[in-house]
């Protein structure tokens, strides 16, 4: 059960006479939860064309779990479902994690970001730390990430996901702005629920939409 983080209690966090392991892994590692809100249209091709100059495509959406309880899993360290889940919008897309050119894997809290890269095959079992730490994972990195800071300052939980993808969006549109990456081909977005129980991926692409249709 993690404590509720706010500005007030992370200060009393931080106090010495206050401290303690649980108050300190939730204040450092997890953002507060908030409110928040997103959405997306999903349509046929055709109808996207028309709507708008430069639809997104999906090319992949799968998703997949595995159990809750963290002692029931036979590895505390192997994220299985964001694997399963990630393995099959692959398969879908008949991509592999070396075509991505942009990706957001995402959870509140950071080990789990960590893990999903050792998860997705971006990084080496017990190495997805420091892909991120050495700047393998930035908008510069051979794993570009698109940093749209799905929880903004705070964690609105089941809005998350479709934030992400919202933000995916404006990405393969080249209209995010100070956060734009440069090249953006294949985009996955990894979202992942009660502690990697539940993973959901989606790859995207820009362009080659009407000739698709």
């Amino acid at each position: 059960m993690n404590l509720p983080c706010t500005a007030t209690s992370c200060a009393r966090a931080r106090s010495p006479r206050r401290r303690s392991w649980r108050t300190r892994s939730t204040c450092s590692t997890a953002r507060p939860r908030g409110d928040g809100a997103a959405a997306v249209l999903l349509t046929t091709t055709q109808r996207a064309l028309d709507l708008g100059p430069r639809p997104v495509r999906v090319r992949a959406s799968a998703a997949a779990t595995d159990a809750l309880a963290l002692h029931n899993r036979p590895d505390l360290l192997r994220l299985e479902a964001a694997a399963r889940a990630a393995r099959r919008a692959f398969e879908q897309a008949e991509i592999g994690v070396g075509d991505l050119d942009l990706a957001e894997l995402h959870d509140s809290y950071t080990v789990l970001t960590a893990l999903q890269l050792e998860a997705i095959g971006a990084a080496a079992r017990g190495e997805g730390w420091r892909a991120a730490a050495e700047g393998g994972v930035s908008r510069e990195g051979a794993l570009r990430s698109a940093r749209s800071r799905a929880q903004g300052a705070r964690n609105p939980l089941g809005a998350t996901g479709v934030y992400q993808r919202s933000r995916f969006a404006l990405q393969l549109r080249g209209e995010a702005g100070a956060n734009q990456v440069p090249e953006r081909g294949g985009a996955l977005a990894l979202n992942l629920g009660g502690l990697g129980g539940t993973a959901v991926a989606h790859v995207f692409e820009a362009g080659g939409i009407a000739e698709s249709g």
